[in-house]
């Protein structure tokens, strides 16, 4: 622990965030379980729908159906309103460079960020009404993050050899490998692939599930490989340098307006 943070204990919020992540294990670690286990016991087949919805409809209690579901509908609602949030928040502070008002008055970070999210939401709206595939845009869209964004996020956190060319080269070619393998794998999680499927002979549904396996391990390998073959840049240390100290006067700001003396 000590390794990770220096010499400073774990704060608070950084104690949540390893609570957060050890509940959220725990419980996709049951469900892998259930899915694994009920084709066996059971005789459940994913050529009759997915296993899940199955086992909540012909064996599992009302009440637990109920519960189920409900947090299966919780959770999409809460990470569609994050994505829609996080996507317009980088949007408007990384590409148009609006920085957090640092005074009195109406915060521009804020107002950009609720303008921006309307044609996210529009765009997300007509995805949704072309694709009506809820928990496979679901699983595709996670799928991308662990392909893409996985490999900068945690080897990025322990490593400070890798730059930028390092993590958009794990993003594009992650990002092509899994859209590739979808393209080309007839099913996905069990689902027949109506977003984005041609038909060819060269992959089966017996490869439904390794696409997420093989697109992560490339992300990985080719963010490791470009971070020794195009190493981090003098340039980008010190623009870092500077955006740290921009946030480090955003939150003591925010914090003399929040906790008035």
């Amino acid at each position: 622990m000590q390794r990770i943070f220096g010499a400073k204990s774990p704060t608070v919020a950084q104690r949540s965030c390893f609570i957060a992540a050890g509940l959220t294990a725990a419980i996709g670690s049951v469900f892998a379980i259930v899915a694994l286990s009920v084709s066996s016991t059971l005789g459940l087949s994913v050529e009759n729908g997915p296993v899940l919805y199955q086992l909540l409809g012909d064996y599992a209690p009302p009440i637990i159906a109920i519960l189920v579901l409900s947090g299966i509908v919780a959770a999409s609602f809460s990470t569609a309103s994050g994505a829609m949030l996080a996507t317009s928040a980088i949007a408007v502070r990384n590409i148009f460079t609006v920085r957090r008002h640092t005074g009195t008055g109406p915060d521009p970070l804020l107002r950009w960020t609720r303008l921006a999210m309307i044609p996210f939401v529009i765009a997300g709206a007509f995805l949704a009404i072309r694709v009506s595939q809820t928990g496979i845009l679901l699983t595709l869209a996670f799928d991308l993050m662990l392909a893409c964004l996985a490999a900068p996020f945690v080897i990025g956190v322990f490593w400070k050899r890798p730059g930028a060319v390092a993590a958009l080269g794990a993003m594009a070619v992650g990002f092509v490998v899994r859209m590739t393998l979808l393209a080309l794998t007839p099913t996905l999680y069990g689902v027949p692939n109506d977003i984005l499927y041609i038909p060819n002979d060269l992959v089966g549904a017996d490869f439904d599930g390794w696409a997420t396996l093989v697109s992560t391990l490339v992300g990985f390998g080719t963010y490791v490989v470009l971070a020794f073959a195009v190493p981090r840049h003098t340039s980008e240390l010190d623009r870092e340098a500077a955006v740290l100290a921009d946030l480090a006067a955003e939150r003591e700001a925010s914090e003399k307006v929040e906790v008035p003396a």
